[in-house]
Protein backbone atom coordinates (compact mmCIF):
# COMPACT_ATOMS: atom_id res chain seq x y z
CA UNK A 1 0.00 0.00 0.00
CA UNK A 2 2.98 2.38 0.61
CA UNK A 3 3.52 1.99 -3.01
CA UNK A 4 0.50 3.27 -4.20
CA UNK A 5 0.49 6.07 -1.92
CA UNK A 6 3.57 6.89 -3.08
CA UNK A 7 3.18 6.54 -7.15
CA UNK A 8 -0.12 8.60 -6.68
CA UNK A 9 1.24 11.28 -4.09
CA UNK A 10 3.94 12.75 -7.40
CA UNK A 11 6.64 13.40 -4.92
CA UNK A 12 10.30 12.11 -5.96
CA UNK A 13 11.53 11.48 -2.90
CA UNK A 14 8.34 9.83 -1.26
CA UNK A 15 10.10 6.61 -1.20
CA UNK A 16 13.23 8.37 1.17
CA UNK A 17 10.06 9.38 3.32
CA UNK A 18 8.37 6.46 4.18
CA UNK A 19 11.66 4.94 4.76
CA UNK A 20 11.42 2.55 2.81
CA UNK A 21 15.47 3.06 0.84
CA UNK A 22 16.46 5.25 -1.67
CA UNK A 23 16.25 3.47 -5.08
CA UNK A 24 13.08 2.24 -6.10
CA UNK A 25 13.87 -1.52 -7.23
CA UNK A 26 12.27 -4.50 -8.16
CA UNK A 27 8.75 -4.91 -8.65
CA UNK A 28 7.90 -1.75 -8.21
CA UNK A 29 10.27 0.13 -10.69
CA UNK A 30 8.98 -2.20 -13.10
CA UNK A 31 5.52 -1.48 -12.48
CA UNK A 32 6.27 1.94 -12.98
CA UNK A 33 8.28 1.92 -16.19
CA UNK A 34 5.52 -0.44 -17.90
CA UNK A 35 2.43 1.51 -16.58
CA UNK A 36 4.44 5.06 -17.73
CA UNK A 37 5.23 3.71 -21.08
CA UNK A 38 1.92 1.94 -21.81
CA UNK A 39 0.00 5.21 -21.85
CA UNK A 40 2.65 6.88 -23.58
CA UNK A 41 2.72 4.94 -26.47
CA UNK A 42 -0.79 4.54 -26.42
CA UNK A 43 -1.46 7.88 -26.99
CA UNK A 44 1.46 9.14 -29.39
CA UNK A 45 1.15 6.12 -31.24
CA UNK A 46 -2.55 6.86 -32.10
CA UNK A 47 -1.98 10.54 -32.47
CA UNK A 48 1.20 9.62 -34.98
CA UNK A 49 -0.92 7.07 -36.56
CA UNK A 50 -4.17 9.11 -37.48
CA UNK A 51 -1.73 12.20 -38.40
CA UNK A 52 -0.24 9.73 -40.67
CA UNK A 53 -3.03 7.63 -42.40
CA UNK A 54 -6.19 9.47 -41.18
CA UNK A 55 -9.49 7.51 -40.23
CA UNK A 56 -9.14 4.65 -42.90
CA UNK A 57 -11.36 1.27 -42.49
CA UNK A 58 -7.73 -0.86 -41.49
CA UNK A 59 -6.74 2.49 -38.21
CA UNK A 60 -6.80 0.03 -35.85
CA UNK A 61 -5.58 -2.66 -36.94
CA UNK A 62 -2.75 -0.30 -38.53
CA UNK A 63 -2.70 1.14 -34.84
CA UNK A 64 -2.54 -1.84 -32.87
CA UNK A 65 0.60 -3.06 -34.93
CA UNK A 66 2.58 0.16 -34.08
CA UNK A 67 1.34 -0.02 -30.05
CA UNK A 68 2.68 -3.77 -30.30
CA UNK A 69 5.93 -2.75 -31.42
CA UNK A 70 6.58 0.33 -29.76
CA UNK A 71 5.58 -0.51 -26.44
CA UNK A 72 8.19 -2.86 -25.33
CA UNK A 73 10.79 -0.89 -26.67
CA UNK A 74 9.62 2.06 -24.65
CA UNK A 75 8.85 -0.57 -21.36
CA UNK A 76 12.83 -1.69 -21.74
CA UNK A 77 13.97 1.89 -21.90
CA UNK A 78 12.12 3.24 -19.10
CA UNK A 79 13.42 0.56 -16.89
CA UNK A 80 16.70 0.88 -17.66
CA UNK A 81 16.57 4.93 -17.16
CA UNK A 82 14.58 5.03 -14.34
CA UNK A 83 16.92 5.50 -11.75
CA UNK A 84 19.27 8.17 -14.13
CA UNK A 85 16.21 10.02 -14.90
CA UNK A 86 15.51 9.92 -10.91
CA UNK A 87 19.15 11.39 -10.07
CA UNK A 88 18.62 14.24 -12.85
CA UNK A 89 15.23 14.80 -11.83
CA UNK A 90 16.49 15.42 -8.20
CA UNK A 91 19.69 17.29 -9.21
CA UNK A 92 17.28 19.81 -11.40
CA UNK A 93 14.87 20.51 -8.56
CA UNK A 94 18.04 20.90 -6.20
CA UNK A 95 19.26 23.33 -8.49
CA UNK A 96 16.42 25.57 -8.75
CA UNK A 97 15.85 24.98 -5.04
CA UNK A 98 13.32 23.01 -4.25
CA UNK A 99 13.37 20.54 -1.83
CA UNK A 100 13.45 16.66 -2.65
Amino acid sequence: MALIRVALSGHIGALEMLGEGTPMEGKARFILAATMSSMMVLMVTLIVTYLNLGLRHDFLIQWAKAYIIAWPIAAITGYMILPMARRFTDRVVTRIGGAT
